[in-house]
């Protein structure tokens, strides 16, 4: 996740964020399978799905590309993920989580570490969320 949070820096330069057009997926290919990337709506507090990689098909169980985060995100996780990304888009600065989550109706408990990283300009504010993920089993082995 280092990785990710320097090259963010790199891009951000001087400005409180590095705008979407600096951000380049080449940069990053290897860890397209647990990255995603969220984009800001039309209206109100909305965020959408715009990439999944392929960690997080496997995490819900369904691909999630172009859904709507309230929609994909279980209602016992809500408000601490909605809570992540709106301190991310307030403070305009990285954030990183390590937690536990559970999908019961899939039976399946990861323990994960994830770094949220602000894109956007200053007339806009905060239009893009990278996210990256690494994900670990009970045992501690990365599974993704």
């Amino acid at each position: 996740l280092s990785f990710i949070f320097d090259l963010w820096q790199k891009k951000r330069g001087t400005k409180a964020m590095p705008s979407r057009a600096e951000l380049d997926p080449a940069d990053f290919h290897r860890l397209w399978p647990v990255t995603f990337l969220l984009e800001k709506g039309t209206t109100g507090d909305d965020w959408y799905v715009r990439f999944a990689g392929a960690a997080y098909s496997s995490v819900y169980g369904r691909e999630i590309t172009g859904a709507p985060v309230r929609e994909i995100v279980p209602a016992s996780l809500a408000p601490q993920v909605l809570a992540d990304l709106k301190q991310c888009i307030e403070e305009h600065e990285p954030i990183v989580i390590e937690g536990e989550t559970n999908w019961p109706d899939r039976g399946n408990v990861y323990r994960y570490q994830r770094v949220l990283l602000p894109y956007g300009t200053e007339e806009e504010g905060v239009t893009h969320l990278l996210g990256v993920a690494a994900f670990y089993n009970s045992a501690g082995a990365t599974v993704f």
